[in-house]
């Protein structure tokens, strides 16, 4: 086999000619793949041009990137594999053994394997991926009113539970409070229990992909702002949805403290905190590093060790103490230091410690590629598209 090298990939042109048995003349395929820079080889009298031979490559690697980067030398050996294996396969067709059922059925099996995972990757993985992404750049302010029904529940009683659930919508479109409507009616628990910090009165703060099961996260982000949503169904029974406000996706932040709590309830003993978180204050303004510190006056025992650091905050989750979220939300820079912040479980200062940022597509794929494998909503999707295909090709 001739191999001779024109470019480098993606403008790659190789070229090998390979006709098993030839004369010494060129057939007509062979003369249109010498003058035509994008053939990269004959192979039986078949060309193999650079886009078959640039989808062949990368069916080779996860990484397209690492593709695109590889040497020449890669390059012209995967040809060259490739086009043996070419020659082979046609081989042992000219000899027959693609009539032979015991290799026919083998084959088939390596096929289905092949094709499982490209199948899932196209089907599935990347519509769910481009969506997460897509979502990844807005939050929504939503709350919401639900009425359990069991997925499995008989049609009279799926059929009432939606009637109900219609019935408060028009109660609301008719100006009734979401609030107050979901207080009353909602069989949310959270919803009637004020210690809550999502759910009370059906509010779930702001939220981003990934958080709420698909079908919900999807009926918010197409929900007008000021609007209720159509009644519409989940595992858990009918819902509603009321969205309050979008707003352009604040990255991720992480937060480290410093946390003095009064050792009593006493007017003396919240003195005394104040008078010893605002030395600690004094120190970090003369220099002493927050680490330090935090490992030697924290009084939280999770995070002193570790020079107190809290992990990623997300903006809108609503199990952080807001006033701890406000203060940390406002430093802009890492390494900024908060002023004394009192949450209701004591006296805090927070460092800055790093702040994300929201990426195109591209650079994100491996991390969204992560969360959203861990999802419900991967598996339910591969269960959808077994069940089309057993649909499709049942007999």
């Amino acid at each position: 086999m001739e191999v001779r090298c024109r470019s480098h990939w993606p403008l790659l042109f190789l070229w090998a000619v390979v006709s098993a048995g030839c004369g010494g003349g060129l057939t007509l395929a062979e003369k249109t793949a010498r003058d035509d820079p994008t053939i990269l080889a004959v192979i039986h009298d078949q060309p193999f041009s650079t886009q078959d031979f640039e989808r062949a490559y990368q069916r080779s690697y996860i990484d397209l990137d690492t593709a695109q980067t590889d040497s020449i030398e890669a390059y012209r050996d995967f040809l060259e594999r490739y086009v043996n294996f070419r020659l082979k396969v046609l081989g042992a067709i000219d000899a027959g053994y693609a009539e032979d059922p015991e290799l026919a059925k083998e084959v088939a099996g390596y096929r289905a394997a092949l094709a499982r995972p490209n199948l899932v990757n196209q089907e599935i993985l990347l519509p769910l991926l481009t969506d997460y992404h897509t979502k990844m750049q807005e939050m929504v302010e939503a709350s919401h009113l639900m009425i359990r029904i069991d997925e499995n529940a008989a049609p009279d009683d799926t059929m009432r539970a939606y009637s109900r659930v219609a019935s408060l919508r028009d109660t609301l479109m008719k100006g009734t409070n979401f609030g107050d409507l979901a207080y009353q009616q909602s069989q949310d628990p959270s919803a009637r229990n004020p210690t809550m910090h999502q759910g009370y009165r059906g509010y779930l703060g702001f939220y981003g992909p990934g958080q709420m099961i698909k079908s919900f996260e999807d009926q918010a982000y197409k929900t007008p702002v000021g609007e209720v949503s159509p009644v519409f169904r989940t595992r858990y029974g009918f819902h509603l949805l009321y969205v309050h406000s979008r707003q352009p996706a604040i990255a991720d932040i992480r937060v480290a403290h410093i946390l003095v709590r009064p050792e009593g309830t006493t007017p003396e003993d919240s003195a005394a905190a104040r008078a010893k978180i605002q030395g600690v204050k004094e120190r970090l303004n003369t220099g002493t590093d927050f680490r330090i510190l935090a490992r030697e006056v924290s009084e939280d025992r999770n995070s002193g060790p570790s020079g107190g650091d809290l992990g990623r905050i997300r903006y809108g989750d609503m199990r952080v103490d807001p006033a701890i979220a406000e203060a940390a939300f406002a430093l802009e820079d890492v390494g900024d230091i908060s002023g004394i912040v009192q949450s209701s479980g004591g006296l805090h200062i927070l460092m800055l410690v790093a702040r994300d940022e929201i990426e195109s597509f591209e650079k994100e794929y491996d991390s969204i590629e992560r969360i959203v494998s861990r999802l419900p909503r991967m598996r339910d999707a591969e269960k959808r598209l077994a069940a089309d295909a057993r649909a499709r090709f049942a007999t």
